[in-house]
């Protein structure tokens, strides 16, 4: 019996694109534990391999599932993929192994992945509703200790040795958080607007370094700067008539990755 085709008939580039918000949400959900510095080399990885071999992951896509779900599980398996290549292959303990399949699931999520407590009851029970939360604390009781790998930089530990904001701090933060949304939603509706080629190039900017997308796209280096230079300018011109002013998207997006609205 042949392989019912996918659902969705459009060129997987466009489903892609279409669907970017999704892929950004779901690798922030499973990064979030990550450093900032392995949480963008993990974003990197994603988009990577989402459109390599002409987006194969998406032309796979059956729709024996929603899109969302089905993008979900192949993010994820990525990220076991790079956690490994990051820390090493986890190997559960002799005691773990000793008591179960769900002990040494629930130490890995514990000393591995970094859940809460909280966190990995619901993980767990999600899959063995039966398992009270009584009966995962006397398992996570007889665990022997370990200690979870945790890797952070210097701006995130400089974060945390300061969490706390000034109330004129909050009020400046919940400022910028409303003038980014102003600014983000013009930008959005800007690169929507323009050909999915140019949307592509875009967002691939925010990952990798133009070198990067040359290999990827099968392009040559030179004439793809100025072809970007060329979107950049158009870009400014559209956000411009949008009324979006150039100390504004500065000061937005100044942390973004050198490329992106650099005019």
């Amino acid at each position: 019996m042949d392989t019912p085709p996918p659902p969705d008939s459009r060129q997987p580039e466009k489903v892609f694109l279409e669907n970017l918000q999704v892929i950004r949400e779901i690798i922030a959900h499973c990064s979030r534990r990550f450093s900032p510095q392995d949480g963008e080399d993990f974003s990197q990885t994603v988009m990577v391999r989402l459109m390599e071999e002409d987006y194969r992951i998406l032309r796979e896509f059956r729709g024996r599932s929603s899109l969302r779900t089905y993008l979900a599980i192949a993010i994820k398996r990525m990220l076991l993929d790079y956690q490994n290549h990051l820390w090493g292959k986890w190997h559960p303990s002799a005691e773990a192994k000793r008591l179960g399949p769900v002990a040494m699931l629930l130490e890995r999520l514990l000393y591995r992945d970094r859940f809460s407590f909280d966190e990995a009851c619901r993980e767990i029970q999600g899959k063995n509703p039966n398992l009270t939360r009584e009966m995962l604390e006397a398992l996570a009781a007889k665990l022997p200790p370990r200690i979870p790998r945790r890797f952070v930089g210097e701006e995130q530990l400089d974060a945390e040795a300061d969490r706390e904001m000034r109330p004129d701090e909050r009020l400046e933060e919940k400022e910028r958080g409303r003038i980014g949304r102003r600014v983000w939603g013009t930008v959005l509706q800007c690169i929507k607007a323009r050909p999915p080629e140019d949307q592509v190039l875009l967002w691939l900017r925010l990952e990798l370094s133009v070198a990067e997308i040359a290999r990827l796209r099968q392009l040559e280096q030179k004439p793809l700067y100025r072809r970007l230079d060329k979107i950049y300018s158009e870009l400014r011109n559209d956000l411009s008539r949008h009324g979006v002013r150039r100390q504004e998207i500065e000061a937005i997006f100044g942390r973004l990755q050198p490329g992106f609205l650099d005019f």
